[in-house]
C-alpha cells in the first residue's frame, strides 16, 4: 500500500457521536462504538469478538489448489463455503429504535481486523484519532475482532440525536439463520414416501431438527417451462420473444428427455438442500447465477400430513425419466434461528 491509497481509505468524518455502549445480539456481545456522519451519510460502528479463521483460509487455498488442478467435487466446494457470508449482521439487524423512533439500514458490511484488511485497520486508527473506546475488546488481538458499519436509510446533513439519546439503542432484529451441514446420505424410491420421522442435530442452536419426506418425484423441465411462460404471454407479462429465449434459456438446464427431481417434504425449522450421489461427485464448473436462483425458488403452501410446513426442492441434476429409485444426499440446511 502506498500513501496516496492509504490517505483515500481514511473516513472523512463530518460529526462523530462516540459512546462505548456493550448491548447483546443474537447472543453475541456487541460494543456499539458510536455513529458518525460521512457525506450526507450516517454509519453505525459496531464491533465484537471475532473468530481465528486462519483454518478457514487455509481450506480455501486447498480448494483453490484443487480447482486448479480440476479434481475440486461439487461436494467439497458446498462443504468449503459454508462458512462465507454467516458473519453479515445486516441480515439480522435491518433497524434500530433511539428515543422511540425507529432507523433503518440501507446496507451493511462485516470483516475481521485481519493483517491483509488494510481498510478495517485504518478505519480502526481514525476511530482511535477520534477518542473512541472499545471496552472489552481493548486487549483483544486485532486479527480476532470483528467489525460491522451499517449505513442508515436517506442523507443527513447532521447527526439527528444526542449523546445521551444513544443510551436508549435498542436493536431491531430478526432470528438468525444458520448454513450447516448434514451429510445425511440416502437411497428413495420414487413416489410417496412411508418413512417416519427423521431429524438432525444443529450445532448452532443446539436443538435437533425434524423433518418428513414425504414424496419424491419427476419433472418434466421442458412441459412446466412451455406451460408457465404461455401464461405470462397470456397476461402481458412477457413478449413472444421472451418467451422463446426464456425456454431455450431453460432447455440448457434440462434436456427434453430428461427430468429433474423434486423432493416433497416437511420441516418447520429449515429448509433442506439435497443433491444427487452424481452431481457431488462432478467436478467443479461455472453455474450461472440466474439458472440457480430459478431454480431454487420453488416453494410449496401450507402444512403436509405430518402438521409441519410443507416445501419441495427441485434437484438440478437431469436424470432419465425411467428411474425407480435415487441415490441422495441432504448435504446442508438453513436452520432459523429462535425468535427474538
Amino acid at each position: 500500500m502506498d500513501i496516496k491509497t492509504m490517505r483515500s481509505f481514511l473516513t472523512q468524518f463530518q460529526e462523530t457521536l462516540l459512546v462505548k455502549k456493550e448491548m447483546v445480539l443474537s447472543g453475541e456481545r456487541i460494543l456499539v462504538a458510536g455513529i458518525c456522519l460521512e457525506e450526507e451519510t450516517l454509519k453505525l460502528y459496531l464491533f465484537a469478538e471475532g473468530k481465528d479463521r486462519s483454518a478457514y483460509f487455509k481450506n480455501l487455498e486447498r480448494m483453490e489448489r484443487k480447482r486448479k488442478k480440476g479434481t475440486l467435487t461439487r461436494r467439497e466446494e458446498i462443504l468449503g463455503q459454508l462458512e462465507e457470508g454467516q458473519n453479515e449482521i445486516f441480515d439480522i439487524l435491518p433497524e434500530i429504535r433511539i428515543n422511540g423512533k425507529l432507523y433503518e439500514f440501507s446496507s451493511g458490511t462485516s470483516g475481521n481486523l485481519e493483517e491483509y484488511d488494510e481498510w478495517g485497520r485504518i478505519l480502526l486508527m481514525n476511530l482511535l484519532l477520534h477518542q473512541a473506546e472499545f471496552g472489552f475488546l481493548e486487549e483483544r488481538e486485532l486479527s480476532l475482532i470483528a467489525y460491522h458499519i451499517l449505513e442508515f436509510a436517506g442523507k443527513y446533513d447532521r447527526i439527528p440525536f444526542t449523546k445521551e439519546d444513544l443510551q436508549t439503542l435498542e436493536f431491531i432484529h430478526k432470528p438468525k439463520n444458520y448454513h450447516v451441514p448434514v451429510k445425511r446420505k440416502m437411497t428413495l424410491k420414487l413416489g410417496e414416501q412411508k418413512g417416519g420421522r427423521q431429524s438432525f442435530f444443529c450445532e448452532k442452536t443446539g436443538k435437533r431438527v425434524e423433518f418428513f419426506i414425504n414424496s419424491v418425484k419427476l419433472v418434466d423441465l421442458q412441459k412446466e417451462i412451455y406451460q408457465k411462460s404461455e401464461e405470462l404471454l397470456r397476461r402481458g407479462r412477457m413478449s413472444g420473444e421472451q418467451a422463446e429465449e426464456y425456454r431455450e434459456h431453460m432447455k440448457k438446464l434440462c434436456p427434453a428427455d430428461k427430468r429433474l427431481i423434486v423432493v416433497a417434504y416437511e420441516c418447520g425449522e429449515a429448509f433442506l438442500e439435497f443433491y444427487t450421489r452424481e452431481e457431488l461427485l462432478e467436478t467443479v464448473k461455472p453455474v450461472c447465477c440466474a439458472e440457480s436462483y430459478f431454480l431454487l425458488g420453488r416453494f410449496a403452501d401450507g402444512s403436509g400430513m405430518h402438521g409441519k410446513e410443507l416445501k419441495t426442492a427441485l434437484i438440478y441434476q437431469p436424470v432419465e425419466p425411467d428411474i425407480k429409485e435415487v441415490e441422495l444426499e441432504l448435504l446442508c440446511a438453513f436452520v432459523r434461528g429462535e425468535e427474538i
